[in-house]
């Protein structure tokens, strides 16, 4: 029994292969497509958004401790951790949650870059820019029409100078500050001294060692008592 239905020879071209087939053009073949799955973009970049909300935490953190201590004495903390230690350990991890957002920035950028054609070298030039200081200087000279890279490039250079600047800011200078508390000011002093000097010389003198007891002993112990 021969069959009626007619078939058309047909070549079709994928990735450089050639194929052949036969089709039945009075067949319609419906093809069933699972309808995509929209992401929303906070669950994506959720890692990405929540470092760089901690990074923008930690900065109103220096600048709120900064600010609290500005003109104020230096605070005596246990274990003998300082100002600038605590800023310099503020600063690393600012900059920790700062790098994390800023390569996942340059590494998604390299793929949007070469939707067009573009030269294969800028490929590298892109990866190497999410690695390196010097990456992301080489992305600047050859790659200065990526916007997105080139900011995130900036970012990653001056993200260096972010812990000398900090040093910079914290500042300890010797000051005077007026006792508003009602506390009086005072002053040890010796009640008898014996002898406060003799002469050595022709024209040398020097105290004798009980005066130099008595001002060693005001000046160490202010709180004490001349009894003698």
């Amino acid at each position: 029994m021969e069959s009626n239905t007619k078939y058309t020879a047909v070549q079709h071209t994928y990735e450089g292969h050639t194929y052949e087939g036969l089709y039945q053009p009075t067949q319609t073949t419906h093809v069933t497509q699972r309808p995509r799955k929209k992401e929303w973009i906070l669950l994506v970049w959720w890692q990405e958004i929540g470092a760089l909300l901690v990074a923008i935490g930690v900065m109103a953190a220096i600048v709120k401790l900064l600010l609290f201590y500005d003109g104020k004495e230096l605070p005596n903390w246990k274990g003998n951790m300082s100002l600038n230690a605590v800023a310099s350990l503020l600063i690393v991890l600012q900059r920790g949650m700062l790098m994390v957002v800023i390569v996942e920035i340059i590494s998604n950028t390299k793929w949007s870059w070469f939707r067009r054609r573009r030269p294969v070298r800028q490929l590298a030039i892109i990866d190497e820019a999410s690695r390196s200081a010097l990456g992301a200087f080489k992305l600047i000279a050859h790659v200065p029409t990526n916007f997105l890279a080139v900011l995130a490039a900036l970012v990653t250079i001056l993200s260096f100078g972010m812990g000398p600047l900090t040093q910079q800011a914290v500042q300890s200078v010797p000051c005077q500050q007026i006792v508003t508390n009602g506390t009086r000011a005072s002053i040890p002093i010796a009640q008898t001294v014996p002898r406060l000097f003799y002469r050595y010389g022709a024209g040398l003198f020097t105290l004798e060692a009980p005066s130099v007891g008595k001002m060693f002993s005001g000046l160490t112990n202010p709180n004490g008592t001349d009894w003698k």
